[in-house]
């Protein structure tokens, strides 16, 4: 009898390990999202008084100067995978533009090098010829100047100031005049504030000397510029600013997140996450500087990625810049940017398109299809209880009875959302249909839910590393 008690107690101690294991083995495999819930929350009726424009949901247009690839003939895989991005707003700008025309793809100026420097009309014609026909904005960067005009450190001989000038002119007559391409923003230099580092007031001059020949031959255009290379050169930023105050209709900057072989992700997302300082700065700036101007100078964050390295490399063609790109463009548009333009398009390495003979589309290319079709509008208040897992972003449309919010699972795993809105100003049926467009690892997708669903009390699910768009139609 007693045998048979020590036998039923290792049975039963047998029983409660094999449960206690299993328990732990339950645990183990269960899903992220059950560990670890999200609430977002948005308040319809609280403006924070910041817009999502096309303008914020552009792209810098590197292969522009080339006319096989983006004008006459042309690319036409090239040229639809770009129409499909819907690009807001198109920088069109590559550093090889001054180069000879005749011996460089990009190079738009003959004999760049001797006295006789002109700018290729032919080769310009049909580059421009059916390239980006779209509803993308156009803005055209003069990115440099002809090698013939250059001291030999990177600065325009001051005895070419004016001849620099008329180039530029030149060209808003051939594009906009002669061809009839209308284009509306126009951009003097690109990061020539390293070669100006310590003269920032002869950059001024420059840029308003060329100002003024370029509104001569086109009143109707925009001139801004300098496009600098470092956005965090405050009192350069306010010394051009002070110096073109009276004319600038722009002023433009660039950021790159800096990276190196330790670098994680967190860390990389981190840096997009706070990217839009700058555009706090600027917009600041130009209220002190020019008060009398302030509602008519734009600030235009026109080039922004992560810097490319043996860490990133891989990241730029998966979705880890399709994460980057989405908060760094929140953080612009929250610090008060007017205009944002990731670089680039399409190359070998940073690009939204790869640079292979079909320009297939990488993940962040689907990121401005879905915002620019479905995020414009006023910015709404709204919170996650965990930015470091999960990024939220909304806006409402005056003009249309849309409304619309982003969803950024940063965490590298899956989440659950629990979502809360007040003050609709019409209540949604639980059977009110939500569109949903999703990219991530798995692709890119669309579908729809109901609200009531969308509002469960066990949340939404998110996959790991994927942006989702979610689209109600309700006045």
């Amino acid at each position: 009898m007693q045998m048979n008690l020590v036998t039923m107690k290792k049975l039963v101690s047998l029983i409660f390990y094999v449960f206690l294991g299993g328990i732990a083995l339950f645990i183990s495999i269960m899903p992220s999202s059950y560990a670890a819930s999200i609430t977002a929350t948005i308040d319809w009726n609280n403006q924070t008084g910041r817009k999502a424009t096309q303008l914020n949901y552009g792209l810098n247009a590197y292969q522009f100067t080339d006319p096989n690839t983006a004008g006459n003939p042309g690319n036409s895989n090239y040229k639809a995978n770009v129409a499909f991005m819907k690009v807001g707003i198109l920088r069109l700008h590559n550093t090889e533009q001054m180069n000879d025309s005749h011996s460089s793809r990009l190079g738009w100026v003959i004999s760049p090098n001797t006295e006789s420097y002109k700018w290729d009309v032919a080769k310009i014609t049909k580059a421009l010829d059916g390239a980006y026909n779209n509803n993308s904005v156009k803005m055209l960067n003069i990115a440099n100047w002809p090698s013939y005009m250059d001291d030999g450190t990177g600065k325009l001989k001051p005895s070419m100031y004016d001849a620099y000038a008329r180039f530029c002119a030149e060209l808003v007559r051939i594009i906009n005049i002669e061809l009839g391409h209308k284009i509306p923003y126009w951009e003097v230099t690109n990061e020539k504030d390293d070669a100006y580092r310590e003269d920032m007031s002869s950059l001024a001059a420059i840029f308003n000397k060329a100002y003024d020949a370029m509104k001569a031959v086109d009143s109707s255009i925009k001139v801004g510029g300098p496009a600098f290379a470092n956005a965090y050169d405050y009192s350069g930023i306010e010394v051009f600013l002070e110096k073109t105050k009276d004319k600038v209709d722009f002023v433009s900057y660039h950021t790159y997140s800096l990276s190196n072989d330790k670098t994680t992700k967190t860390e990389l997302w981190n840096s997009a996450a706070g990217i839009g300082y700058p555009d706090s700065f600027v917009s600041d700036a130009i209220k002190k500087i020019a008060p009398n101007r302030a509602s008519v100078i734009s600030a235009f964050h026109d080039e922004f990625n992560m810097e490319r390295n043996n860490t990133t490399q891989k990241w730029l063609n998966d979705t880890t810049s399709l994460i980057y790109d989405a908060l760094a463009i929140r953080s612009m548009i929250n610090a008060g940017s007017m205009g944002s333009m990731a670089w680039n398009e399409g190359d070998n390495w940073w690009g939204k398109l790869n640079n292979d003979s079909n320009w297939t589309k990488r993940p962040a290319s689907y990121l401005y299809k879905m915002l620019n079709e479905h995020v414009l509008g006023n910015v709404v208040s709204s919170s996650s209880s965990n930015n470091s897992l999960v990024e939220i972003f909304a806006i409402k449309s005056n003009e249309s009875p849309k409304k619309a919010f982003v969803l950024i699972n940063r965490s590298q795993r899956e989440q659950t959302v629990q979502l809360s809105f007040s003050n609709w100003k019409t209540q949604p049926l639980n059977s009110t249909p939500v569109s949903i467009y999703q990219i991530g690892p798995n692709g890119y997708t669309t579908g729809s839910i109901t609200h009531c669903a969308l509002m469960s009390s066990q949340g939404y699910s998110l996959p790991p590393d994927t942006v989702t768009v979610f689209e109600y139609y309700l006045s």
